[in-house]
């Protein structure tokens, strides 16, 4: 998420590092090649080792730019020793570790680049998988989780896009980037920050509690949910709304679960002190493939095979798996954590349990499912309405133990994380200039087509401005600033942002924060909902006094979404120049054209 003009700027003293790009080579060693995906917590590069002559995935960690310099080197030094933890586990459905270094101020965190594709990409191109397969993918989770929480390290953001099943059938665990040392003392997240995915978190730390082993196992729940139902069970659309329905609501009933219905009834109870443990949950499943679920007495799934997944070809271009660690030969009852999934082509059967009545085994006083039959969705993100599990016994005799918390406690828990992405400024602001004068007319300006250097979007601007493409330590943006009034700028950014409201609404929470403005002068003129050509987007307008000189401002700040991809346009300027200024903010908004 970006930071508009008037948010705090890289601290005085500080240079900004080098952008990330490929060809630039990071600790003498790791030369980055092309980027494989950005994540809520940093940027996966594909690089090459020219020590070792090998390909390896290299991970750009993102720390928070609005920190002070102490507490950012903090920070910095915790993720170092965390990741240095994640190095030390040694799995096979855990992605290695081979390095772990520090370049222009920033971690960078070097793993085996996997040929594989994402859960979240399989649910998304193939639909809900069957009961059996699910069963191997947690099978296989499970062990990783039990070796990380062994060594203390909490993993913190379970979710199916950090689950990645190789060519080979391998089923991995990625992304440590978030893991927190929970025995060292530094696993709890500064206050008012909550990491991790709003439809995959706790409800506890939801809340703003820490991040402990339950927490791992509630999300692992919602990973297998979403593989069953083909979506999260408690996606209501936004990001507050989920992460309400994460404390308060229970799931709905899974339609496509079978057997495996307790199991995710026993990982989602709201009290993490009630919540299946890692064994449990290992026995459980161990009991289900053994039985209800094996190869010879599952119903509603294919048969499985000694090959890999099929249905489910590496992504084209993929990258190279190393073997994984030897690991004792499975048996009938478990497979080994790194062996093949067996075949998820397809959907169930008709003989499989789609519809009505709860799975035979589950737990008295949940209620079954709706009896409309079950069509996976085409988005695996898309909440369905249904009829909701009631709470099992055990919860509601604690009913006022989550139930009771407000929801302007996650409201506050979000605008706390949302604040934590959004700090960060170019490093400079535009030179204040008040030698503009005030009675100059904007409305029948003179524009020009603006291409962004990145091929992303065009959009008309006013003719004579100048653009210019600036970075902070987390990103890069483009600024496009009146030649004769530096303090009148556009700003333009392309981010990865899935809810536009609450991307500006908590971003203007945030600034109201900031030392870049007099402490409470920060008022919201209006927030409402606005159209970026066919997308869906949010805007907010406010005013605020700067603190370097007490020049009144006035801004615009819209932020468009496709659901993955942000848009952002930013207009800020001198109070004075305000009602000659917005016509440009305006035109921008109507002319911007995604590429």
């Amino acid at each position: 998420m970006t930071f508009p003009p008037d948010a705090a700027a890289t601290p005085e003293g500080q240079t900004a590092p080098r952008v990330a790009q490929p060809g630039v080579v990071i600790a003498d060693r790791y030369e980055l090649t092309a980027k494989v995906g950005d994540g809520g917590h940093g940027t996966v590069w594909r690089a090459h080792d020219r020590l070792l002559q090998r390909d390896v995935a290299v991970k750009e960690v993102t720390l928070p730019p609005y920190l002070p310099p102490d507490e950012r080197e903090q920070l910095c030094d915790r993720t170092l020793r965390e990741a240095r933890a994640a190095a030390s586990l040694s799995h096979a459905s855990v992605v290695r570790v081979f390095d772990v270094v520090t370049e222009d101020g920033r971690p960078w965190i070097v793993m085996e680049l996997l040929k594989a594709r994402s859960l979240a990409d399989i649910i998304s191109a193939d639909g809900p998988m069957p009961p059996r397969v699910v069963a191997k993918i947690g099978l296989s989770l499970v062990s990783a989780l039990e070796a990380a929480h062994e060594a203390g390290i909490v993993h913190r953001d379970i979710k199916p896009g950090n689950v990645m099943i190789s060519a080979d059938g391998r089923c991995v665990l990625s992304d440590f980037g978030a893991a927190a040392a929970s025995a060292s003392g530094t696993g709890h997240t500064a206050p008012g920050m909550v990491l991790g995915s709003a439809h995959y978190i706790a409800p506890e730390r939801a809340i703003g509690g820490p991040a402990e082993p339950p927490s791992d196992l509630f999300s692992l729940g919602v990973t297998l949910y979403a593989a069953l139902e083909g979506r999260p069970p408690f996606d209501r659309g936004d990001t507050t709304a989920t992460m309400h329905a994460v404390v308060h609501d229970p799931p709905e009933a899974p339609r496509n679960a079978g057997p495996l219905a307790p199991l995710l009834a026993g990982l989602l109870d709201k009290d993490p002190t009630q919540r299946f443990t890692v064994q449990h949950t290992r026995n459980t499943l161990t009991g289900l493939l053994s039985g209800p679920l094996s190869a010879d007495g599952a119903t509603g799934v294919l048969p499985t095979s000694g090959g890999p997944i099929s249905g489910i070809p590496a992504s084209p271009g993929g990258f190279p798996v190393s073997a994984p660690p030897t690991s004792p030969a499975p048996t009938s009852a478990m497979p080994a954590s790194g062996a093949p999934l067996g075949p998820v082509s397809g959907g169930p059967t008709s003989g499989g349990p789609v519809s009505g009545a709860a799975a035979p085994g589950y737990p008295a006083g949940y209620a079954a499912a709706t009896a409309e039959p079950y069509t996976p969705p085409v988005d695996p993100y898309y909440h369905q309405t249904g009829q909701p599990f009631p709470q099992p016994p055990k919860q509601q005799k604690k009913t006022g133990m989550l139930l009771g918390i407000g929801i302007g406690v996650v409201v506050l828990a979000l605008l706390g994380t949302l604040g934590f992405m959004m700090f960060g400024g170019s490093g400079e602001e535009p030179p204040s200039d008040d030698s503009g004068d005030d009675s100059q007319q904007d409305a029948a300006f003179e524009t020009e087509l603006y291409k962004d250097p990145d091929g992303r979007f065009t959009v008309e601007i006013p003719k004579g401005w100048k653009a210019a493409q600036k970075s902070n330590p987390e990103q890069t943006f483009l600024d496009i600033t009146d030649p004769d009034n530096g303090d009148r700028w556009v700003r333009l950014n392309v981010l990865n942002e899935a809810d536009p409201k609450a991307a500006v609404t908590g971003g203007v929470e945030g600034l109201k924060s900031s030392d870049k403005f007099v402490s409470g002068t920060l008022e919201t003129v209006e927030s409402k909902p606005a159209k970026l050509g066919d997308l869906k987007a949010h805007q907010v307008e406010y005013t605020a006094e700067r603190s370097s000189d007490g020049q009144k401002r006035h801004a615009m700040w819209l932020i468009a979404s496709d659901g993955s991809t942000s848009y952002h346009v930013y207009l800020s300027v001198p109070q004075k120049t305000w009602k000659d200024s917005l016509p440009i903010f305006e035109n921008a908004v109507k002319t911007y054209k995604i590429l």
